[in-house]
């Protein structure tokens, strides 16, 4: 077995991530789930991180995996784990935000022939705010290539796709659905599909974050807080009313010192 394929099967990723496509799921979905950051999902994903017992039921209950993989992936998790000889007694925490320790992930890589994090799979993409978003223009350029023009700033992720770019939270232009110094992940070079978090901008100029739910011929813009501005589109009716729209693919809520460039 390679060593790459038992990293992964630490945590039966493989079996997740099937589930993952049958739900409609997304990874930032499992992160909501455990209170971690995206990049904490990414060292699950590596076999980096260990989850523990519990987390891996509450990932059974939400994916609602059945029996037959339910099996395959506690056969994986104890194969993979056993090779590997992981002392999950030592409780460390890597890339995770401090109000995020109480989830008690495990660190991986504490075993020899566990493989550390791959440096050569982060990339870095340009880092652009909200006011240099609403100067967009889609009939141009892409928006990956808009954000490094117009933005000196980078930011490090893991396996990410070309196209995608970064968005900043900052105090100026907070949004209900994310805290202040979030950084959005975002693919310049998907559509949004039902369920998903977008970012978009509207005829008016203003750009939102929001959830994207759509039915029939109407898109409903839908924001987690009750106090917070939802919108709705009678696309067929009401063509240009949003300007462009990206879904949102990762989150992170704290960054590593090295991870930021200016």
């Amino acid at each position: 077995m390679k060593a790459e394929i038992i990293s992964k099967d630490i945590n039966g990723w493989p079996v997740i991530a099937k589930w993952l496509v049958i739900n409609k799921k997304r990874q930032i979905d499992l992160a909501a789930l455990l209170d971690v950051t995206a990049s904490a999902i990414s060292q699950i994903k590596s076999g980096n991180i260990l989850l523990s017992a519990k987390q891996i039921s509450l990932i059974l209950d939400y994916l609602n995996i059945d029996s037959k993989d339910m099996c395959a992936l506690y056969t994986l998790i104890f194969n993979a784990r056993l090779h590997n000889n992981i002392d999950s007694t030592k409780k460390l925490i890597v890339n995770i935000a401090e109000s995020n320790n109480k989830n008690g992930l495990f660190v991986a890589s504490n075993s020899k022939s566990c493989p550390p994090v791959n440096r050569d799979s982060f990339r870095r993409v340009p880092l652009m705010t909200f006011p240099q978003a609403i100067s967009y223009e889609p009939a141009l350029e892409s928006i990956e290539s808009f954000a490094s023009c117009c933005s000196s700033r980078t930011v490090l992720f893991p396996d990410v796709q070309i196209g995608s770019f970064a968005l900043l939270i900052d105090q100026e232009n907070a949004t209900p659905e994310f805290a202040h110094s979030a950084i959005l992940l975002v693919s310049g070079d998907e559509y949004p599909v039902h369920g998903d978090m977008v970012v978009a901008k509207l005829r008016s100029g203003e750009v939102i974050t929001k959830y994207y739910l759509r039915k029939d011929d109407i898109v409903h813009f839908k924001s987690q807080k009750t106090d917070a501005d939802n919108f709705v589109w009678r696309y067929k009716e009401d063509p240009g009313y949003v300007q462009w729209m990206y879904p949102i693919i990762e989150i992170s809520l704290k960054l590593r010192a090295d991870n930021y460039k200016l």
